[in-house]
C-alpha cells in the first residue's frame, strides 16, 4: 500500500470519529435544551398564584371577621392556614407544615375545612373543593351559618300537672325543617333538648296509652337562654267492664 493511500485511510477514520463525537455532542445539546425548557414550564406552572380572593359571609351577606381555615390540596401535597381580617378576607397565607408565611397559593384543587370559627357561627359548607388557578378569577365566597345554641327544656304531665313519663318529643325547625329528638321524659315527666336557635314546633311522637296529648306549643329557641314549656296530656277514656250475678248463687249470669 502506497504512503498516499494509508494517510487517506487515517483521515478517513479521523473523521468518521469526529463525525461521531460530534453527533453525540449535539444529541447532549438537545436533551439539555428540552430539558431545560421542560424545567422551565414546570416551574411556571408550578409557581404560588398571588391573585386570590376568599371572603366568609354570613347568611345576610354581612363579612365574617377573624376566622381561620385550613386548605388541603386535593393530590395531598399543599397544605395551607388561612386566617381572615376584620372583612372577612382571607388574607394571611401559612404552609401548614413549616408555620412559614406566604404570599401565594400553589394552583390545584383544595378541600377547605374551618379550624375556628367566630362565636355563634359555623362554616355552612364541610370539605367543599375549590380551585386556584392562573386562567380563572379565583374569587369565592365561603358562607357561615348561625352556630349559637339554647336549652328547650318541656315537661309532659296531665292538665292537672301530673307527670307523664316515657313521653318521646321532636321539635320542628320552622325555617329549615330540621327534626330534633329528645330523650324519653323522666319519671317526674322532664325532658331536654339543646337546639340551634330558632322557631321550633314541638311534636309527641310516643306516649303511654294511658294518655293521650292534648296540646303542644310553638316555642322560640334563643342563644345561650334555657327555654322552659309543658306539653299537656288527658287521660284515655277506658271501657267499664260490668258482670251481673245471682243474688243467690254468686253465679254470673249470661246475656244479661
Amino acid at each position: 500500500m502506497k504512503l498516499n493511500e494509508v494517510i487517506e485511510l487515517k483521515q478517513q477514520h479521523y473523521f468518521r470519529k469526529l463525525t461521531v463525537i460530534l453527533t453525540v455532542v449535539s444529541l447532549m445539546l438537545s436533551l439539555f435544551d428540552i430539558s431545560a425548557l421542560a424545567a422551565a414550564t414546570d416551574t411556571k406552572k408550578q409557581s404560588p398564584i398571588e391573585s386570590f380572593v376568599i371572603r366568609g359571609l354570613d347568611d345576610n351577606e354581612q363579612a365574617v371577621p377573624n376566622a381561620k381555615i385550613n386548605l388541603k390540596s386535593e393530590n395531598g401535597k399543599y397544605d395551607y392556614t388561612l386566617s381572615s381580617d376584620n372583612r372577612g378576607f382571607f388574607k394571611t397565607v401559612v404552609e401548614t407544615l413549616t408555620g412559614h408565611t406566604v404570599r401565594g397559593i400553589m394552583p390545584g384543587k383544595y378541600h377547605v375545612s374551618s379550624i375556628a370559627a367566630p362565636t355563634g357561627y359555623q362554616l355552612e359548607k364541610s370539605n367543599e373543593l375549590i380551585e386556584i388557578a392562573a386562567d380563572q378569577a379565583n374569587f369565592y365566597h365561603l358562607y357561615y351559618t348561625d352556630a349559637s345554641q339554647g336549652d328547650l327544656v318541656v315537661k309532659t304531665q296531665l292538665q292537672d300537672g301530673t307527670p307523664v313519663s316515657g313521653v318521646v318529643l321532636m321539635a320542628v325547625n320552622q325555617k329549615t325543617n330540621e327534626s330534633y329528638t329528645a330523650p324519653a321524659s323522666d319519671d317526674k315527666g322532664w325532658t331536654k333538648l339543646t337546639l340551634p336557635t330558632g322557631r321550633y314546633q314541638l311534636k309527641v311522637i310516643f306516649h303511654p296509652d294511658s294518655s293521650e296529648p292534648q296540646w303542644a306549643p310553638t316555642v322560640t329557641v334563643s342563644a345561650n337562654q334555657s327555654l322552659t314549656t309543658t306539653v299537656d296530656f288527658g287521660k284515655t277514656k277506658g271501657e267499664m267492664m260490668t258482670t251481673v250475678t245471682d243474688q243467690t248463687t254468686g253465679d254470673p249470669l249470661v246475656g244479661v
